[in-house]
């Protein structure tokens, strides 16, 4: 996360963020990044589940897995960079980037530190509540992710190509 937020200030810094910015750059960024999430959508397809072990590893163990999976996550990375280009673009100042910077990266955690937490808090009841929505998102998990990267992908183009109209 931290390597991402590096790259993407200096992907910004020659694009949105300074006065003498680019626009074209700027435009053709977000398209370059609309079309590779397009790609993802259409292209990129889960893996068929294997067989879990008998026991299930540590929560810990489980969270420090996701956490590695997503930062080495293409669809993460370009959702993230899109993001915090669209944070950049609507030209704010340093502290209500800063906010918004912090609040996408709590969003995108939140699918890993949820289930933690939850665990921590209510080890007993956890259990339950874990196991439906474990249920309902290895059912339409996918189909929910394709659909809204879709969405933004479209936005970001349109945005990119709105400029060039």
């Amino acid at each position: 996360m931290i390597i991402a937020i590096f790259i993407e200030y200096f992907l910004l810094h020659y694009t949105v963020e300074r006065p003498h910015a680019n626009p074209q750059i700027s435009a053709i960024v977000d398209i370059v990044l609309g079309i590779l999430l397009l790609l993802l959508v259409f292209f990129r397809h889960p893996k068929p589940k294997t067989n879990l072990p008998e026991q299930a590893p540590s929560t810990w163990k489980q969270f420090v897995t996701g956490f590695g999976f997503m930062v080495i996550d293409l669809s993460t990375l370009v959702l993230y960079f899109a993001a915090l280009k669209m944070v950049f673009d609507a030209k704010l100042n340093f502290a209500e980037n800063t906010v918004l910077i912090i609040a996408i990266i709590i969003i995108a955690m939140s699918t890993m530190v949820l289930p933690v937490l939850l665990a921590t808090v209510f080890p007993h009841s956890s259990a339950r509540i874990l196991e439906i929505l474990n249920r309902f998102i290895t059912k339409h998990g996918t189909l929910i992710n394709k659909i809204i990267v879709f969405l933004i992908a479209i936005y970001i183009i349109y945005k990119g190509v709105h400029y060039f109209l």
